[in-house]
C-alpha cells in the first residue's frame, strides 16, 4: 500500500495541466495491441506503459502516451464498436432539450457518432452532418480512426470547419475524449464548432467498476484518460462547460 501524500509529483496532468502527477504503475515496455505480426522475427514496435494519478483533479492518465501515428491501425479490418443499447434514451433526451427541434443542426466528431446521428434524424431532425476526416482534417491514410482525429482537431481546424459548415446546435462527442493527448485543446476544439447557446454530447467510458474489481485489462494504450463520474465532472468544470444533464448506463 502507498500513500499517495508522500510521493514525488513531477510531471504535469494532462487534462488541468498542473505539475502535481504521481507515477502509481509501471507496465514497462508494451506492444501495441492491434499490430499483428508478418512472422515471429518481425522488429515490434514497443512503448512504455505508465500510469499516474493527478492530485489536482483526480484525473488516471498515461503518462507519456504513445504517438497517434503509432496507433494507427495497419489493416482495414480492425475496428472498435462501442455499447449501443443506451443510444435511442440518448437520443430522446437530446431531443427534448430546450430549444431543439427538427430544424436543428446537429454533427458528430467520428464514425462512432453515425448511430446517434441516424437516431436525431429519425426523430424529425432534419439537418445532420459528420466530420469529413479527408476534408475537414486533411486525413488521407484510409483506416484511421479516433486516434488520429483526436490530435487532427485543434481549434484552428475547428475554427476552419466551423466557417466552412456553420456553428452546430448540438455536437455529439462519444468515446473520443479519453484519447485525447492534449484534452483541454481537444475540448476547446469542440466548443469551437457549437452554437454559444448549443449543446455538447460527451460520451466517455467510466472506469469505477474497473478499478473497484482490480480489472488489468482496463489499461490500454490508446486510452491516454480514465474517468470516473467525479473527475468527468470536475474536468468539464475545467473546462468551463456547465453540466445540463448527466447520466451513467450500466453495462
Amino acid at each position: 500500500m502507498h500513500d499517495i501524500s508522500s510521493l514525488n509529483s513531477d510531471r504535469d496532468c494532462l487534462l488541468c495541466h498542473d505539475n502535481n502527477v504521481v507515477q502509481l504503475l509501471d507496465l514497462g515496455l508494451q506492444p501495441i495491441c492491434n499490430r499483428f505480426l508478418a512472422a515471429p522475427s518481425e522488429e515490434e514496435y514497443l512503448h512504455e506503459m505508465v500510469f499516474g494519478f493527478c492530485q489536482g483533479c483526480g484525473v488516471i492518465q498515461l503518462i507519456d502516451p504513445v504517438p497517434a501515428e503509432e496507433l494507427m491501425p495497419r489493416f482495414d479490418w480492425i475496428t472498435y464498436n462501442e455499447p449501443e443499447a443506451h443510444l435511442d434514451q440518448l437520443a430522446t433526451d437530446i431531443w427534448e432539450l430546450p430549444s431543439i427541434n427538427q430544424d436543428s443542426v446537429i454533427c458528430g466528431i467520428s464514425f462512432k457518432d453515425d448511430s446517434l446521428l441516424a437516431r436525431m434524424r429519425a426523430l424529425g431532425v432534419e439537418h445532420t452532418w459528420r466530420i469529413d476526416t479527408r476534408q475537414d482534417l486533411s486525413i488521407t491514410h484510409p483506416g484511421v480512426g479516433v486516434e488520429t482525429i483526436q490530435g487532427r482537431l485543434t481549434p484552428e481546424t475547428a475554427r476552419q470547419i466551423a466557417q466552412n459548415h456553420g456553428q452546430v446546435d448540438v455536437v455529439i462527442v462519444r468515446h473520443i475524449l479519453e484519447h485525447a493527448h492534449d484534452p483541454a485543446s481537444f475540448i476547446d476544439s469542440v466548443k469551437t464548432l457549437v452554437k454559444p447557446s448549443g449543446y455538447i454530447v460527451l460520451e466517455v467510458p467510466d472506469c469505477t467498476k474497473s478499478f473497484d474489481s482490480c480489472d488489468y485489462s482496463c489499461p490500454w494504450e490508446e486510452h491516454v484518460l480514465y474517468f470516473t463520474p467525479a473527475t468527468l465532472k470536475r474536468g468539464l468544470a475545467l473546462g468551463d462547460m456547465p453540466m445540463v444533464s448527466y447520466a451513467s448506463y450500466p453495462y
